[in-house]
């Protein structure tokens, strides 16, 4: 009986060892953040993304998570703008910028940053084509002076800079990442494991020096509009940027089932732009006749969060234009007779109600509309008139949202470039931040007045999660995943 009682007694002290052993390992291992992703807009080979061409947002949010630059915008600073890589700044002349570097700055492999490696990198942004990036084509050299960067400039160059710098595009690159991949990395993640179209992994860069309570490892679950359905469900996931338009396809189930659902500032703009392979659409006139029909078909419509919108800088933002209505004037007319092929993204054949009002006002301009649906990068051989297209980003400068729209080869207004080249000119030299605003409101008047894109509606981003993660950190006012805003709760 004594035998049985201690072997009774151990297997008791056995069972109580384990239950603490697996607590404290529960308690101890990192809590990993599930994010739905949608994975197939990456590259299925362990480059990931081409960090010379973030087409997507989702391109965009990934490499600001792996990435840092000089500087990083920040909604909590009075400026706007926080320490990166620099840990202050000044502007001693009109073509000079000083950089004082953060010491003991690492990559996230414990390797120091080497301040001749950040002159390298800002020359070579000078050198090659990048999607936002338009102040440092005026780079004639960068420096180092102890652990400092000196910016020399060919030209004068305003505090336009500061945002450039700020953005993913001109983040600090490992000599691995457009190569090998990102196991190594200047930002607050690196990459742990990728397997294409599977999962993605993320690892908390400790080198990085942002605060220290963000999550350890990031999971990116993937998506597809067929599968998206199952989050928050059958899928469990901690955060999700809901898919834009809200009324397409599962978004309203996931909307019910989400515990927490973050709803941003209105940013995301819808607009229509024109095939310039047709001769037609090179017309001002024929382009502001089209933008009449719209203004017609469109007046008073609302549908789901979409609410009208004619200009293509939100309300409040820098740029927006004061109470003037580009839409005004009569039709010429050359649209009577025309039958027009229109491609709306496919996340509008949705929309019907859309589609309706569209026909309905083309019809009064004596137009036929035919349907199609396509994505926003127009395939080649396309004879598609005009193409739907969605846009957002850090609307706290509209410098590099109008560089990423006219970016030569990529953006959806490239054809005109030649015709805005000189009021990019006259922002960027601008001596003041209200000449500078003037500028940004000249080029905005300019694109609406000819034309060269209809804006249609505007709608709020929204941001779904788990009631494990607190999302106070996250600027409403662009709603990026920034999985290092998160915390958890």
């Amino acid at each position: 009986m004594n035998a049985q009682k201690h072997r009774t007694a151990l297997f008791a002290f056995a069972a109580l060892g384990a239950i603490l052993v697996y607590s404290w390992f529960i308690m101890t291992r990192p809590k990993t953040l599930r994010v739905g992703f949608p994975l197939y807009v990456l590259r299925q080979d362990q480059r990931i993304l081409d960090p010379n061409n973030t087409e997507l947002v989702y391109h965009y949010y990934l490499l600001e998570n792996l990435a840092v630059g000089l500087v990083r915008d920040s909604s909590q600073s009075p400026s706007g703008y926080a320490p990166g890589l620099a840990q202050s700044w000044e502007h001693p002349s009109p073509t000079r910028w000083i950089f004082h570097l953060r010491p003991g700055a690492a990559w996230s492999d414990g390797n120091p940053i080497e301040p001749g490696m950040i002159a390298a990198h800002l020359e070579s942004l000078a050198r090659d084509k990048h999607r936002h990036i338009v102040y440092l084509k005026n780079l004639r050299s960068a420096t180092i002076q102890a652990n400092d960067v000196i910016l020399d400039f060919s030209a004068p160059t305003n505090d336009g800079l500061i945002h450039e710098l700020g953005l993913a595009d001109a983040a600090l690159l490992h000599p691995d990442n457009l190569t090998k991949g990102w196991s190594v990395t200047s930002g607050p993640y690196s990459v742990e494991a990728y397997e294409p179209g599977k999962r993605l992994v993320l690892r908390k860069n400790e080198h990085h020096s942002e605060p220290t309570d963000y999550p350890e490892q990031v999971e990116l679950v993937p998506f597809t509009l067929d599968t998206i359905g199952d989050f928050f469900d059958t899928v469990d996931i901690d955060l999700l940027k809901v898919p834009i338009p809200t009324f397409r396809g599962a978004n309203p189930k996931i909307l019910s089932k989400a515990p927490q659902v973050l709803k941003g500032y209105p940013t995301w703009i819808y607009y229509f732009h024109f095939n310039p392979a047709k001769p037609f659409w090179r017309d001002a006139q024929a382009r502001r006749d089209f933008l009449l029909a719209v203004e017609d078909s469109l007046e008073g419509f609302a549908y789901s969060d979409l609410k009208r919108e004619r200009q293509l800088i939100p309300e409040g933002y820098s740029g927006r234009l004061n109470g003037r209505d580009i839409a005004k004037g009569n039709p010429s007319g050359r649209l009577k007779g025309k039958r027009l092929k229109v491609n709306l993204l496919p996340s509008f054949s949705d929309g019907a109600p859309i589609r309706e009002a569209l026909a309905s006002g083309f019809s009064r301009a004596g137009a036929t509309l035919d349907f199609h649906f396509a994505s926003e990068r127009r395939p080649s051989g396309d004879d598609s008139d005009v193409q739907m297209s969605q846009f957002t980003g850090n609307q706290s400068d509209a410098m590099g949202s109008w560089q990423f729209m006219f970016s030569p080869g990529h953006g959806d207004l490239t054809h005109y470039r030649p015709e805005v080249e000189h009021l990019f000119g006259k922002i960027m030299a601008a001596d003041s931040k209200a000449n500078r605003e003037v500028g940004l409101r000249e080029l905005h008047e300019h694109i609406l007045t000819e034309a060269y894109a209809v804006p249609l509606f505007i709608e709020p981003g929204l941001i779904a999660a788990s009631k494990r993660v607190d999302l106070s950190r996250i600027n409403t006012f662009d709603m990026r995943l920034r999985f290092y805003e998160v915390q958890w709760k």
